[in-house]
């Protein structure tokens, strides 16, 4: 069954880096999350678009295309990254891969990482993808072009906009590629494996050359198909960074900072999203949208080199016991909670002086017989709701199937804010869609639907518009005047 997102919920959006070996790290952020949660919920079924980049985006295709669990993406992920870093029988004489990488076009073999991608994704094509499409998920994998300028492409598993996209290309002739492909040419890391060459397409490789963090993207993407609204939550998680490395008055050193190391740490520094990351917020933060945005990384003083697959086990260690990064979940935990939940007009609003009065109910994103109702009813009836930053009072209900509505009076103005605070939190966090603006929650919402309420009783008609005719329903320009 499809599930049909409700016209008044919002979306939230998942953003994860490229890194080669270093995609082991994301699951097993994501698995902290997921636990902090404790709810029978995947925890891509929080996010209805994902973007992912490299080894991120492997990450990405297996949690929302195949539907695997965080747990199994980092099992399978490291047979995959095994499998495809297999060293060559040559390893042992110095000097001898470089040139075999030189007249090969590759360290690795194509043929390894495509046996391992092919089994991982099977012969889908990416627009056919069924947990996707039944979650109600977009997915947006970006690849680099090799020909000078390099630019970067958009592999979507669905048709967006017509809308021209500045920086980027949507491949819209992608129909009929397969996931594992996408997942191969986002993954053809230069001097790694070869570029990657699709019929009627092209030829691809990393999109990490240009940008390791899809987050730039994701934003223009979600712009271009939802208009000016925002986002409810953006969650962007890294590969591992490194700190800044204090300056030293020193000259260069004759082999250590040579050419050749200089640029393999250049390209070492763009596999850190972080620096994406910061343009982005910095911006937001002077156009006052920063809220909701989170990004979730390990610090890493001395990151493996992307080959490396010895090096996982230590990673995902490293997760458990980064404190700065397990200190960060609960606050996500909790706004991804309220996210589940979003708010429908019972009436139309009844014009009170300058405000509004407004009868509504808060409704869960989950639906019928889902077996987490139960648990999250339980979490809710332990939470406060708050409108336009006051405690409101409100009715829980559940129906014979476990639905919730949670009914809500109140007065308000235009804006309308609703927050939730679970018990724990030490803040309360935006449902999904807010805040609202009272004319669209009309123009969206039930109360104003051909056929009347979505539950096929008779619309709500008692409240009246405070202009002269008595018997006239509260109109549009009442409430905007």
């Amino acid at each position: 069954m499809v599930r049909i997102r409700p016209p008044t919920a919002g979306h939230s959006i998942l953003c994860i880096d490229g890194g080669g070996v270093r995609g082991i790290i994301p699951p097993a952020i994501l698995g902290q999350v997921q636990q902090q949660l404790d709810l029978p919920i995947p925890i891509q079924e929080f996010f209805t678009l994902a973007f992912g980049v490299s080894a991120g985006a492997l990450i990405v295709l297996a949690m929302f295309a195949n539907g695997w669990s965080v747990e199994r993406c980092g099992v399978e992920f490291q047979e995959l990254a095994n499998f495809a870093f297999r060293p060559p029988s040559t390893v042992s004489v110095p000097g001898v891969n470089w040139i075999r990488a030189i007249l090969s076009d590759s360290l690795y073999s194509e043929n390894d990482i495509e046996i391992a991608l092919r089994r991982v994704f099977g012969e889908t094509a990416f627009t056919e993808t069924a947990y996707a499409q039944r979650i109600g998920a977009k997915i947006g994998i970006p690849a680099a072009t090799i020909k000078h300028p390099s630019s970067l492409c958009l592999f979507t598993n669905y048709n967006g906009s017509k809308q021209e996209r500045r920086g980027y290309r949507v491949l819209t002739e992608a129909e009929n590629i397969k996931t594992w492909e996408v997942g191969r040419s986002t993954s053809a890391a230069p001097l790694y494996f070869p570029a990657k060459y699709l019929a009627g397409l092209g030829t691809f490789q990393d999109a990490g050359v240009l940008a390791n963090n899809p987050l730039m993207i994701a934003l223009a993407e979600f712009a271009a198909t939802n208009g000016n609204a925002q986002p409810d939550l953006v969650l962007n998680v890294g590969t591992g960074t490194s700190p800044n490395a204090p300056l030293k008055d020193e000259e260069s050193k004759f082999i250590t900072d040579s050419w050749i190391f200089r640029l393999k740490r250049a390209y070492m520094s763009l596999m850190q999203g972080r620096r994406i990351w910061d343009d982005v917020t910095s911006a937001d933060i002077n156009a006052g949208r920063n809220c909701g945005r989170y990004r979730l990384d390990l610090s890493i003083t001395n990151p493996p080199a992307i080959d490396d697959a010895t090096s996982m086990p230590v990673l995902i260690s490293m997760v458990y016991r980064d404190d700065i990064l397990l200190g960060a979940v609960p606050e996500i935990a909790y706004h991804l909670f309220a996210t589940l939940f979003y708010f429908e007009l019972t009436a139309l609003p009844q014009k009170t002086g300058s405000n509004l009065y407004v009868k509504g109910s808060i409704l869960c994103i989950r639906k019928g017989r889902d077996a987490a109702l139960p648990k999250i009813a339980k979490k809710l009836h332990r939470s406060k709701v708050y409108i336009n930053g006051k405690s409101c009072r409100s009715i829980i209900e559940t129906d014979e199937h476990g639905n919730i509505q949670q009914h809500l009076e109140f007065m308000t103005g235009q804006s309308l804010l609703i927050e939730l605070k679970e018990e724990g939190s030490l803040r309360a966090f935006p449902i999904s869609g807010s805040p609202y603006d009272i004319t669209n929650l009309i123009e969206r919402g039930s109360t104003t639907a051909v056929f009347g309420m979505r539950t096929h009783k008779k619309r709500v008609r008692e409240l009246t518009c405070s202009r002269p005719s008595k018997r006239r329903r509260l109109c549009i320009a009442c409430l905007s005047s």
